[in-house]
C-alpha cells in the first residue's frame, strides 16, 4: 500500500516554522506532516529543501528565509554550521531561555499528562559564555570538536563556550603534535596513540587539570608537552595521562598516571571547597550551579530536625549544603571513586552530619528505611536515563513529605514525576536553570509535596 505523503524528497516547499523540536529545531507542517528543519526560530516564513521523508515525518533543510525572526542573531563562533556543540547560537539569548522553558512545558504535558502545572522563566546567565569548567577535545586528524552526529572532528580556533586557558592548550597540543609528529588516533582502524584532551577548570580557584587520554601508557616526547604547557600555563596543577585501550566512545579509560602536581583540583562553591579528579562528575557551569544550589536549599526550607536523603550525589556537592541547614544527610552514589572524593570533601569542609554510602540508590535507599531511619526530605539529581525503578519504590514506603528533583532531561523529568505524583505527591514548583548557554540542553530543579490529606 503507498503512501499518502504530501512532499517529495529534494523538493523545495515554501512554508512557516509553527513549531519546535526537542533540541531546538523548527517545525513546519505542509499538508499536516510535520518537516523538521534546524537554525530556523519559531514564525520564521522559509523555503524548505527537503532532504529525507518518513512514514510520519520528514527532515529538511532551509535553503533560504523569506521573513526573518527579530530573535536571530549572527553566530558569534566560525565553525557554527559544522561544530556539533552550540546548536543555538543563531537564536537571542533570551529566545534560548524561553525555548528552554517551553521545552520542560512540552515534557510536563505530554509525558506526564501535567496540564496545570506552572513552568517558571528559566534563570540565565548575565554572560552565557566562557562558561564550561570542563571541556574533552577529541584528536584525529586535526584536533576540535565533533561535527553535528558525525565523529568526524572540525577544527575550532576559537570555543566561545570554553575558558580562555582552554583554547590555549588546544594551541599547545596542535604545536607540540606537528613539531614532535605524534601520532594521532584514528578510530576507524584503532590505530595511533593520543586520542583526547580532558581540560577540567575550578573557576572559582583558578587552578586547571589536564588529562591526555592515549591508547599506549607511553607517549614520546612527553616531558617536551608538559614543559610547553607550563611555560604558558603557570597555574596548572595537575596533569595526568589517561590509559583507553578499548574500541570504544568512552572517552576516559579505568587508568590514570599522574604526570605533574596534584591528585586533584579544586572548586570553591559559595563557602566548600570540592576536590575535583579526572573522573569526578561535577556541574559543568560552576556560576550557575551555585545559583542551581541555592534554588535547591530554598526549596528545602530544612530545620535542624530534619533527615535527608540525596540519591545520586556524585562527590557530595549538594549534600554538604543540604548537612549545613539540616540534622542528617546521607548521600548515595554507586561511583567509588565519587563517594571516597564525597568522604574527603565533608572532612576537608569539617562537616560531620554527613554519611556517603557506597551502592545502588534504590537498593541503599530501602537499606535504610528497613533500619528505621526515616527521610524528611528527599533530593534526586540522577543521570539523563532518570530514576532507577527502586528508588521510586521506596518514595512510597517512606513518603517524605518534601521531594527535591534535579534534572538535565525534560522527557525522564516529566515521566519520573508523573510516577511520585500517582504515590500522592503535588507539583509546586518548576524552575528551569540555563546550565548550558548555546545548546538546547536545560536543568530543572522541582519541588514536590506529599498531599498530607491523602497519606
Amino acid at each position: 500500500m503507498e503512501l499518502n505523503i504530501p512532499v517529495k524528497k529534494n523538493t523545495v516547499y515554501r512554508t512557516i516554522v509553527k513549531g519546535e523540536g526537542y533540541e531546538g529545531e523548527g517545525v513546519a507542517k505542509i499538508d499536516s506532516y510535520p518537516v523538521f528543519i534546524p537554525d530556523v526560530i519559531l514564525n520564521e516564513v522559509i523555503d524548505v529543501l527537503i532532504v529525507k521523508v518518513q512514514k510520519n515525518f520528514g527532515y529538511g533543510k532551509a535553503i533560504n528565509i523569506i521573513e526573518e525572526s527579530d530573535e536571530r542573531v549572527f553566530p558569534i563562533c566560525q565553525a557554527f554550521k559544522d561544530c556539533g556543540g552550540c546548536s543555538l547560537m543563531f537564536m537571542s539569548y533570551e529566545h534560548q531561555l524561553g525555548f528552554k522553558r517551553r521545552q520542560v512545558e512540552n515534557s510536563l504535558w505530554k509525558t506526564g499528562k501535567f496540564h496545570d502545572v506552572q513552568v517558571l522563566p528559566t534563570i540565565g546567565m548575565n554572560n552565557p559564555f566562557r562558561y564550561r569548567n570542563k571541556i574533552q577535545v577529541p584528536i584525529g586528524k586535526t584536533i576540535g570538536f565533533f561535527s553535528k552526529r558525525t565523529h568526524t572532528i572540525v577544527e575550532v580556533k576559537n570555543c566561545f563556550i570554553q575558558p580562555d586557558e582552554g583554547n590555549i592548550i588546544i594551541d599547545i597540543f596542535k604545536q607540540w603534535i606537528n613539531e614532535y609528529d605524534i601520532e594521532c588516533y584514528d578510530e576507524n582502524t584503532h590505530k595511533g596513540c593520543i586520542r583526547h584532551i580532558v581540560i577540567r577548570k575550578g573557576f572559582n580557584t583558578g587552578e586547571i587539570m589536564v588529562v591526555v587520554v592515549s591508547k599506549s601508557n607511553y607517549i614520546l616526547y612527553k616531558d617536551e608537552l608538559l614543559q610547553m604547557i607550563l611555560n604558558k600555563l603557570p597555574n596548572i596543577k595537575s596533569i595526568y595521562l589517561n590509559i583507553n585501550t578499548d574500541r570504544t566512545n568512552v572517552i576516559l579509560g579505568e587508568k590514570n598516571i599522574l604526570l605533574y602536581g596534584k591528585r586533584t583540583i579544586k572548586e570553591k562553591l559559595f563557602d566548600f571547597y570540592f576536590n575535583i579528579s579526572p573522573e569526578t562528575f561535577f556541574q559543568i557551569n560552576t556560576i550557575q550551579a551555585e545559583v542551581l544550589y541555592k534554588k535547591v536549599l530554598e526549596y528545602a526550607d530544612l530545620s535542624k530536625e530534619d533527615v535527608v536523603f540525596d540519591a545520586y550525589c556524585g562527590i557530595g556537592s549538594i549534600s554538604l549544603f543540604l548537612a549545613k541547614e539540616s540534622k542528617f544527610v546521607y548521600g548515595i552514589e554507586i561511583v567509588e571513586k565519587s563517594v571516597k572524593d564525597a568522604s574527603l570533601n565533608a572532612k576537608e569542609n569539617n562537616i560531620d552530619n554527613v554519611e556517603f554510602i557506597r551502592g545502588s540508590c534504590g537498593e541503599k535507599i530501602n537499606e535504610l528505611i528497613d533500619k528505621g531511619i526515616s527521610c524528611d526530605c528527599l533530593v534526586l539529581d540522577p543521570p539523563r536515563k532518570g530514576c532507577e525503578d527502586g528508588v521510586i519504590e521506596s518514595i512510597n514506603r517512606n513518603k517524605p513529605r518534601k521531594i527535591i528533583y534535579v534534572s538535565c532531561n525534560p522527557a525522564t523529568l516529566a515521566r519520573d514525576l508523573r510516577l511520585i505524583c500517582d504515590f500522592g505527591y503535588k507539583i509546586d514548583k518548576v524552575q528551569p536553570v540555563d546550565m548550558f548557554p548555546m545548546t538546547y540542553h536545560v536543568e530543572t530543579v522541582s519541588l514536590l509535596t506529599l498531599n498530607m490529606k491523602e497519606n
